[in-house]
Order: structure tokens, then C-alpha cells, then sequence
């Protein structure tokens, strides 16, 4: 079958037992259709978005039509791939044309609304740009037009307003220069008036790759050199790191204070916490901790020390809701506001000196009303704080050198210390972009969110990624053993 290899098919844990086309109509050419599938597996039915195209013999080719082919075509003496319409420049010139022009045309029983930007007016985009594909499968497809634009294909689509398009709009409008600009939208208005963006145009950000990966290179590089025997001060190496920590707190930072500003918008407004919201932040904490309690206890441990570590957590579970309830009351009377909702460090580009927040999308797996809830912005830390571990433990586990040896210690003790100045200079970054330190409480709620988020990559590597579960759980352990008075580090 075609659906289940796919990278956008999100339910491959589960047999699919129907899929069926929903809406079809012609795009521009008789070679090039949009179309959406639904796919039911389980007791899961969720629409997809799958434009198609021809891709003819002896015709210019991309390198994906073949990969994303469905089928051989024949009309008349002419041959070809039926394919996904992703892989061939027609289809991103056809949806660059109409956003430009704010068409609205008719596909099959729905509509497709294309919406242009300030932003996109300004650029020099010609009809025709070179088109690159950074690869052929994604959770969401992404081409980039004449290296000034790139257009992002969502595939899973849900009904509402989206919010990767309505926070880079946002943020756009206000002129906040951290993220890339967002240029144009496709929105599917079905017959009932009901709208899901089906694609994005964003302005193209020069980069050398995203956090994730420049993070792994930087600490391939330090745990390389700074483990030998004989090896020179690691500090170069570290305060090369710390400067890109700085620069990404303090964007995201920018971006906060972006998020907090007065707004006429009921969805950007932000909302004063009350003793009530203090309540539900502190049971969505715990709600999540239990979840990660009931998934180690449904599991069978190979690594004896996971099951020791698991084990000790569950028998802290009390203690660790009293410390949740504790924390969580510090945040009554502070402002929640629209946030990212998934930050980490593949949501970062590289650019230069400077860093590019991207994909605004929220936790996939939540609905999107959840997605564009207001929520403490310190989540948004917090998760990238968390991303600091996982980047360390990812490294730590390709280290060469036999454990228990000199050259191992040597790279733990590199990597532990890593996650204490990454952390300390992305804190340091952020006091600069919203122009204060944060308050002791804040501190507090920071941990709380910490918290939360390790049990929710507890939950998410027992279901995906077993292999990877120790990483969360040491991180939880750690932080649930600081149940006394936290004592604030310098930086407070």
C-alpha cells in the first residue's frame, strides 16, 4: 500500500481499515489536482493532504517522482509517473501564483483560499525559481523557492485555525525579526464554512543547519578532544557554545515579550492567572507524571538500573505531587500568554551569528485548541532546557571510549558540565530579551515545567523510542531529589 511507509502518516502502530478520497479538483493544468484522503486505522480517522501530478516521460524531472510515485500513466503514447504533486515544481509554482494573485477557486466540493502578505509584496519573487527539496519525507513536506522562499505542504490537516500560521502572521505584523517572515496561506473552506490551512509560505532564512545538529557537532568536537589524556582546556569550546545559548534565550525572549504586549486580538491578549488557573496548571503536571508512572509500570525493563530508576520514582509519587501543588500555586497572578507550545533545538535555524524560531505548530499530538491556548511562557524554556539533556545524553551515547575508563569519566563530566552553562547562558539570554531577571517564583515554575516536560518524554520514548527512555528518567530523578528550598544559582 502507499499510505503506511509514508513519513506523514502518523498511526503506523495501528492497521489501517479504510482510506478514502474526500476532495478532488483540479488545480491549475489537467495534470495537477488536489486531493485529501482520509485514512481510518483504529479508531482514528484522520484527513491527510495528497495533491497529485504527472510526471511525463522525456520531460524535465525532480529527484522525488519516482520515491513519491503511486502508479505508471499512459495517455495515448505518452508515459509517466502519477505521483505526489509535492516532487514537482509545477505544483509549488501553482500555489506561489494564486497566493500572490488572493485567488479563491473551486475543488470539488470545497474551496481553496489563497491569502497573500505585506511581506511577499516586497519580495522579489520571480514566476519561475530554481526549486530545492531539503528531502522527500517528512511529517510535513517543505520545498525552498529561489532560496527567498519556502513553502511548507501540511499533511495531517484538522479543522480550526492553525496556529504556526497565525503566530508567524503575528509576529510578522509586529515586526519581530526572530523568526521567518510569513508571506502567504492556503486554507481548504469546506461546505459548512469550515476552514484547515493546508499549506505555508515563509520567507527563506541562510542558514548552516538546525540547533539539533550544530549542538552535536559542537559537542562531537568538545567530548573528542576534551577526553584525552592529554587534552587542553575545554573552555573555548564552552564559551563558543554559551554564546549561541545567549543568543537563543534571548530571541525567544524578544519573542515573549512580543507575545505579552497589549492586543486587541482575544486570541494574543494575555490573561492574568487566578488561583483557579494555578489549579489546572498543577494538574496538567500531575496528570502527566501519572501518565509516565502508568507507562514504566506497564513496562518490562531490559536495563536493570531503569527499573531501579523507575522503581524509586514511583515511590516518590506523593512527595512529587506535593512538590507539583507547591510550585504550581507560585504561578497565581502571573500573565499567560500565546507561546511556541514545542520548543527545542530542532525548531532553531543557525544563521550566522543569530538564530530563526521556526515551526509553530505546537505538540502534534494535541488538538489544536490546545495548541493555541495561552500557557506560562517559561514552558517554552523549559523545553529547551530539556533539549540541552537530550542533546548531551545523544552524544554521550555514540561516546568511543569503554565505560568506566579514564576517557569516559572525562566525557560525562564534559557533558555534565555543558548542561549547566548551556542552561545558565540561555537564562542569561532571555533576562536580556525581556529585559529583567526572573524573580525566584519564577524560578520555581521553571522547574515545575521541567518537571512536566521530562514525564512527558517518558510517556513518548516507552511508546517510540524505548532505547531512549533513560534519558528522561534520570532527568526526573534528578529534579524530584531537589524537594527542599531551591537554593537560585548566580545568574538569578
Amino acid at each position: 500500500m502507499y499510505v503506511p511507509p509514508r513519513r506523514w502518516f502518523q498511526s503506523k502502530d495501528r492497521k489501517i481499515s479504510k482510506i478514502k478520497v474526500e476532495t478532488i479538483g483540479q488545480l491549475s493544468d489537467s495534470d495537477l489536482v488536489y486531493a485529501e484522503i482520509s485514512v481510518q486505522a483504529g479508531d482514528a480517522d484522520v484527513r491527510y493532504s495528497l495533491p497529485l501530478s504527472v510526471a511525463w516521460e522525456g520531460e524535465p524531472s525532480s529527484p522525488f517522482e519516482g520515491p513519491l510515485a503511486l502508479a505508471r500513466i499512459r495517455k495515448g503514447r505518452h508515459v509517466g509517473l502519477l505521483t505526489d504533486a509535492f516532487s514537482t515544481p509545477r505544483f509549488s509554482y501553482a500555489l506561489i501564483d494564486n497566493i500572490a494573485q488572493d485567488k479563491r477557486i473551486e475543488i470539488g466540493n470545497a474551496q481553496l483560499e489563497f491569502r497573500s502578505t505585506k511581506a511577499l509584496k516586497m519580495l522579489d519573487l520571480s514566476p519561475r525559481e530554481d526549486i530545492e527539496w531539503p528531502g522527500a519525507e517528512q511529517s510535513n513536506s517543505t520545498l525552498i523557492v529561489g532560496r527567498k522562499a519556502v513553502l511548507k505542504l501540511l499533511r495531517r490537516l484538522s479543522q480550526g485555525i492553525h496556529p504556526e500560521a497565525e503566530m508567524t502572521r503575528y509576529l510578522t505584523e509586529r515586526g519581530f525579526a526572530g523568526t521567518p517572515p510569513l508571506l502567504g496561506e492556503v486554507t481548504r473552506i469546506d461546505a459548512s464554512g469550515g476552514r484547515a490551512t493546508i499549506a505555508l509560505l515563509q520567507g527563506f532564512v541562510s542558514n548552516q543547519g538546525d540547533g539539533w545538529a550544530w549542538t552535536q557537532q559542537q559537542l562531537g568536537r568538545l567530548v573528542d578532544e576534551g577526553a584525552t589524556p592529554y587534552a587542553e582546556s575545554a573552555e573555548p569550546h564552552f564559551e563558543s557554545y554559551a554564546a549561541f545559548a545567549r543568543v537563543i534565550g534571548r530571541r525567544v525572549g524578544e519573542m515573549h515579550a512580543v507575545l505579552a504586549g497589549d492586543s486587541e486580538d482575544p486570541a494574543f491578549a494575555p490573561q492574568r492567572v487566578d488561583e483557579h488557573g494555578a489549579k489546572l496548571i498543577a494538574k496538567r503536571a500531575l496528570d502527566e507524571l501519572d501518565r509516565a508512572l502508568a507507562a514504566l509500570g506497564a513496562r518490562d525493563f531490559k536495563d536493570d538500573r531503569d527499573a531501579d530508576r523507575a522503581s524509586v520514582l514511583k515511590s516518590r509519587r506523593n512527595a512529587i505531587a506535593s512538590q507539583i501543588e507547591r510550585l504550581a500555586a507560585k504561578a497565581k497572578s502571573t500573565l499567560a500568554t500565546r507561546i511556541h507550545g514545542d520548543l527545542h533545538l530542532g525548531q532553531l535555524l543557525v544563521s550566522g551569528a543569530d538564530v530563526a524560531i521556526i515551526d509553530f505548530e505546537g505538540e502534534p499530538s494535541k488538538a489544536l485548541d490546545d495548541r493555541r491556548s495561552k500557557m506560562h511562557p517559561l514552558r517554552d524554556i523549559a523545553g529547551l532546557i530539556r533539549s540541552f539533556d537530550y542533546a548531551a545524553a545523544s552524544v554521550e551515547r555514540t561516546n568511543r571510549h569503554p565505560i568506566g575508563s579514564d576517557g569516559s569519566l572525562r566525557a560525562e563530566a564534559l557533558l555534565h558540565q555543558f548542561r549547566l552553562r548551556a542552561e545558565i547562558a540561555l537564562l542569561e539570554g532571555y533576562r536580556d530579551g525581556i529585559g529583567r531577571p526572573l524573580t525566584s517564583d519564577e524560578f520555581d515554575l521553571l522547574r515545575l515545567f521541567i518537571i512536566e516536560k521530562a514525564a512527558y518524554e517518558i510517556v513518548y520514548e516507552v511508546a517510540n523510542r524505548p532505547d531512549w527512555l533513560s534519558t528522561p528518567l534520570c532527568g526526573l530523578l534528578a529534579l524530584t531529589e531537589k524537594t527542599a528550598k531551591r537554593t537560585e544559582p548566580a545568574y538569578a
